[in-house]
């Protein structure tokens, strides 16, 4: 009895902290510098290295575990609370203390990181580019894009074809980072074993490439997306594992990456990617200039996008939206309040890096 008063003690305590958790993270997120030096640069590496110490020795997702372990414990307390018939105000409290819990270990572990200085401020670039940036970017990348998937196919009416070996491929990959992070301040040398998600089923029908773990710091991706998309989605989910929170930051390390050190087949898988980014802007600007635009694409590189578009098709059901507006507004309240619509900002990045850095030079 004691036990069990004490338990429940403990629960209405981490009920009450709820709010206290939410206000001082509103608070810490006023100050993105402390968050950076003290946070993302100090706490959360030691986090991340002794989670890669303690996770890094299995190819299976701890994590994924994690969350059937967790969510099979919920349902069998939910059925022992019914059988002992408790009161509302009980399963209130129960519930904010989980939710608690959650909230408290999800900001400790990973989720502070979308506070700190924005990538733009630390790389020194503007937040905002002209349509003359954005048509010159576009112009480079369509040549880079062209040329490229006709050195790999000699053809450019046919789609480039992509049969990973997805072992050698995350091998490479992790390679292929730590030599960016000898180049670049703002890649982190990281070497995370690169697991498939145990949910990749599910996740291909919510129209999800790949998640980090933020309780366990582990990077999964979706094993059934086809090859074309692999590289890139990959080195994103590695992004988050740095300590890059926000999607369009972990867009542009990924493309950076690929782009700089990557083979042809993933340099291609960074260009198209951008490319369609781009592309979609254009489209929101001139639907007529976006279809000249589209035009001169090489058919075989537009065959790719078709097999992409056809795949994600082929699941497409009536719970998606919801699945993808539930973490559209999951993102708004982490400090993305453009939502899903986060990923695409990314040309925001990749516009202003270019006006200094040209992205295809030497490539």
């Amino acid at each position: 009895m004691k036990s069990r008063l004490q338990t429940f003690t403990s629960t209405k305590l981490w009920a009450i902290l709820f709010p206290f958790w939410i206000v001082g993270v509103k608070v810490l997120s006023l100050f993105p510098e402390h968050i950076e030096n003290w946070y993302s640069n100090a706490l959360f590496i030691w986090i991340r290295n002794t989670c890669l110490l303690l996770t890094n020795w299995t190819a299976i997702s701890i994590g994924d575990l994690f969350y059937i372990a967790l969510s099979i414990f919920l349902i069998y307390k939910l059925i022992s609370f019914v059988k002992q018939n408790r009161k509302f105000s009980f399963y209130l409290v129960y519930l904010l203390a989980i939710a608690s819990k959650i909230y408290f270990s999800f900001h400790l572990l990973w989720g502070m990181n979308y506070y700190r200085i924005p990538l733009n401020e630390k790389l020194e670039l503007d937040k905002e580019y002209t349509q003359e940036e954005l048509f010159d970017f576009l112009d480079e990348t369509l040549v880079f894009t062209n040329g490229l998937h006709k050195k790999i196919t000699a053809n450019d009416s046919l789609p480039v074809e992509f049969n990973f070996n997805e072992k050698v491929l995350k091998e490479n990959l992790n390679q292929k980072i730590l030599l960016a992070s000898k180049q670049s301040l703002f890649i982190k040398g990281i070497q995370p074993k690169i697991k498939k998600s145990l949910f990749s089923v599910p996740l291909t029908y919510s129209g999800f490439s790949g998640y980090i773990n933020p309780f366990t710091n582990e990077s999964q991706y979706n094993s059934q997306i086809i090859d074309f998309k692999k590289p890139v989605t990959i080195v994103h989910e590695i992004a988050h594992q740095m300590g890059y929170a926000k999607e369009n930051e972990a867009n542009f390390i990924a493309y950076w990456v690929l782009l700089k050190h990557g083979n042809k087949l993933e340099q291609y898988s960074a260009s198209t990617s951008i490319l369609r980014h781009l592309l979609g802007e254009v489209y929101y600007l001139d639907k007529a200039v976006f279809e000249e635009y589209k035009d001169c694409i090489n058919f075989g590189v537009r065959e790719n996008f078709r097999e992409s578009q056809e795949f994600w098709d082929a699941y497409a059901n009536p719970f998606e939206p919801f699945i993808k507006q539930f973490y559209s507004s999951f993102l708004n309240i982490n400090n993305q309040p453009e939502g899903i619509e986060s990923y695409s900002y990314v040309t925001d990045l990749l516009i202003n890096y270019n006006q200094d850095q040209k992205i295809f030079k030497n490539i």
